[in-house]
């Protein structure tokens, strides 16, 4: 038996065999059900839901006649809902973690301590009814029976809390009087291993001993940006701003800050300036690890910073419907005796103000052209020295997320919440193409340095390079597991670094192996192809429908190209057999004629030497067991009968009566409302019927010549001596546990 849960907050027991729900579990209202626990002996079942207790039932020991009777619910201390549900019967301990910071742990009582907390409790409530009795209650009639309870059976004894969420845990069982260890993962990024030592009382102490803390960011990466000799990775996210090796991957430095946006090294490479989601300018000294400046620099966040060619000027774009202009100058103040302290900062020289909301800001490698995307969907190019407008550029038909110019000023490629990317001349301000370039909204594009290449990440988990000439998508980078939301390129153009949802930074290196334009676009085929067959087909709703159980296999590309071959062999043989069938028809009629009969055709060399229904069965028996079903789904309905067909003669000639069955009555309940309404189909389905009822009721003959055989066996050796030759699994559980007492 299979017991599941689901957010429907039911638990349903499943008989394997009958593939069928045999028991339905009603109890949490809400939430869902989220984790289950089953101890040794199978007698108790435990769920947790997102209610503050958990709820225990009892399960019978012959399930498919037996009922699930509920003992009601214990009270845990951490809030939200059950993450996960654990059992050490070495220790007689339940530990539940919860999203919340908290681990519950619950002692299991074993049977005699069930059994003294239940009658305890009966004692106690008689003595409250004796004591009403004195006062001329009494009833001894209805004396009330007491049943087992949840209390009886699990008690709360600790509550352990933690530094950061619980996501899972897992239990080591101890080894002789050594503690309890059990790991958690944390939604901090870390692991941590808990020491739990316990008496079997109530007391239970709890050592944190070890605790995994990865390097990397708490929350999204919101903001990456390389140095300038690209020997150093400074990213941001909600909480800081880490600097990195880019060779080691090493963490140099973490830096708390607000929540970050975007993010420019200065050329120095010693110091890093960050804009905000509320609206600050922030420069940190990495060499001092601290945040030297704080600007009030805008009203909105601050999406995008840019540095200028001469690494003075910084431009910042953001949602006031601004971008200003600064000065990066050495500020120098007197701090007590020291004297003078030196110091970035930033004076502020222009602001330009937007119809709009000013998403993206970034200045031609010429200095001759500011460009900004705005939350209308337009793009404006200025001319940086005078800030009068040049090009107002129209077509996405959502805001232009992130501009970045060629390395020679002649081209602007602008990505966009559409998902396309269009890249521009700056000529005439014309499109020279769009490219539909993702799945989902565009986030950052930039240029490779001295090329014509872009670089386009998005929210579907992808980076994309494509030819800016050509206008061809070279090849797709995956690797992240979440949204991809900034990205820098070297200075070399060698490598790229991107910073996703994920919480990860990946760093990518150029290779010399070559890319092959035609490998790529087939290997992007094979994986549409693998999403389109996790879509369900008519066939596959039609062998479901109604049924509490679904197929068990998975559809992948072996499937698609097993029902591939299948059609083939089956298309060569018919092709084979209507030219046998005719030359048989030529030879009758001139045998009728007198004449001399042709010449046998050639046999296809497709075929090898085998007949067609050999050539079909070749085909079919290659395909994996567990894909038969799965490959017989996406074969036609016209090609399905011709298989019934063939399935008909294999079965008269008994070749794997049990695989060729399945598989037929699979393909009959698939198509049987257009089975049922097709003629022709008439006297296929006779003949199977007829062949496959004679050969199974062979086939069961035989295994229970077989049976009865193996019985008289078995017999026969439990005669001949003192054990049996199957010990019952009581006997053999017996037999162990006098084995290992002294």
């Amino acid at each position: 038996s299979l017991l599941s849960s689901s957010l429907d907050t039911l638990v349903k027991c499943w008989d394997l065999d009958a593939q069928h729900c045999i028991h339905t579990l009603v109890g949490h209202r809400s939430g869902g059900i989220w984790s289950m626990a089953v101890d040794k002996e199978e007698k108790f079942l435990v769920t947790g839901s997102t209610d503050s207790s958990i709820r225990v039932w009892t399960i019978p020991e012959d399930i498919a006649d037996g009922e699930f009777e509920s003992l009601g619910h214990v009270k845990r201390v951490g809030g939200q809902r059950v993450q996960q549900l654990q059992l050490c019967d070495n220790r007689n301990l339940l530990v539940c973690a919860s999203s919340e910071r908290a681990i519950d742990f619950f002692r299991f009582h074993d049977k005699d301590e069930r059994e003294k907390r239940r009658k305890r409790r009966e004692k106690r409530a008689k003595e409250k009814k004796k004591q009403k009795g004195e006062d001329g209650d009494d009833d001894d009639d209805n004396e009330e029976k007491f049943v087992l309870q949840a209390s009886d059976v699990f008690s709360h004894v600790h509550c352990e809390r933690l530094r950061y969420k619980v996501r899972a845990v897992d239990l080591r069982p101890p080894v002789g009087a050594k503690p309890l260890e059990v790991l958690v993962t944390l939604s901090a990024n870390a692991l941590e291993t808990l020491a739990v030592s316990w008496n079997g009382k109530k007391n239970i102490d709890v050592e944190h001993r070890h605790l995994v803390d990865a390097q990397g960011h708490r929350s999204d990466v919101r903001a990456v940006a390389l140095s300038s000799d690209d020997q150093m990775i400074a990213s941001g996210s909600a909480e800081s701003v880490r600097i990195w090796n880019t060779k080691s991957g090493r963490c140099i430095v973490s830096m708390e800050s607000s929540y970050i946006v975007s993010l420019v090294f200065v050329p120095d490479d010693q110091h890093v300036i960050a804009g905000t989601k509320d609206g600050h300018i922030e420069v940190f000294d990495i060499s001092a690890a601290v945040c030297v400046e704080r600007v009030e620099a805008h009203a909105g966040s601050v999406w995008s910073l840019h540095l200028g060619p001469d690494g003075s000027t910084l431009y910042s774009a953001s949602a006031d419907k601004t971008v200003k202009i600064w000065e990066l100058q050495v500020v120098e103040e007197r701090k007590g005796d020291s004297g003078l302290e030196r110091r970035l900062g930033l004076e502020s020289k222009q602001v330009v103000e937007m119809e709009d909301e000013v998403l993206c800001v970034r200045l031609s490698s010429d200095g001759k052209y500011l460009a900004m995307s705005l939350l209308d969907s337009t793009i404006r190019i200025l001319f940086a020295d005078s800030l009068r407008l040049y090009l107002s550029l129209y077509g996405h038909k959502l805001p232009a997320m992130s501009l970045d110019f060629s390395s020679d000023s002649l081209l602007l490629a602008s990505g966009s919440a559409d998902k396309n990317v269009k890249i521009w001349s700056l000529d005439f301000g014309n499109c020279l193409r769009s490219i539909f370039a993702h799945d989902e909204s565009i986030m950052t594009v930039r240029f490779i340095p001295d090329t014509h290449y872009i670089l386009s990440a998005s929210k579907d988990g992808t980076v994309r390079f494509f030819d800016g000439d050509k206008f061809v998508r070279v090849m797709s980078i995956t690797g992240h597991h979440g949204e991809v939301w900034a990205l820098d390129v070297s200075k070399q153009g060698d490598l790229f670094v991107t910073g996703s949802h994920d919480r990860s930074i990946r760093v990518w290196q150029q290779t010399d192996e070559p890319v092959f334009l035609e490998e790529e676009r087939e290997r992007e085929m094979d994986e549409v192809l693998e999403r389109d067959l996790d879509r369900p087909v008519d066939g596959e709703k039609a062998a479901t429908e109604g049924a509490e159980s679904s197929l068990a296999g998975k559809k992948h590309g072996g499937t698609a190209r097993a029902a591939e071959s299948l059609v083939d062999a089956i298309q060569v043989a018919e092709e084979e057999r209507n030219q046998m069938e005719q030359h048989a028809a030529e030879c009758e009629e001139r045998r009728q004629k007198g004449e001399e009969e042709p010449a046998a055709p050639q046999s296809n060399v497709l075929l090898l030497g085998r007949t067609p229904s050999e050539h079909v069965y070749a085909a079919f028996s290659a395909i994996r067991s567990a894909d038969v079903e799965q490959a017989l789904l996406v074969i036609p309905y016209s090609i399905a009968l011709t298989f019934l067909r063939y399935c008909g003669e294999w079965l008269r000639q008994g070749r794997a009566v049990e695989s060729v069955s399945r598989a037929a009555l699979f393909l009959v309940r698939v198509h049987n409302s257009q089975l049922s309404t097709t003629r022709d189909a008439l006297d296929v389905l006779t003949d199977l019927h007829t062949h496959m009822r004679e050969q199974l009721v062979s086939f069961k003959d035989t295994l229970g010549y077989n049976l009865a055989a193996l019985r008289h066996v078995q017999k026969r050796a439990e005669d001949m001596h003192s054990t049996r030759f199957f010990d019952a699994p009581n006997d053999a559980r017996a037999k162990r546990a006098k084995i290992a007492s002294p």
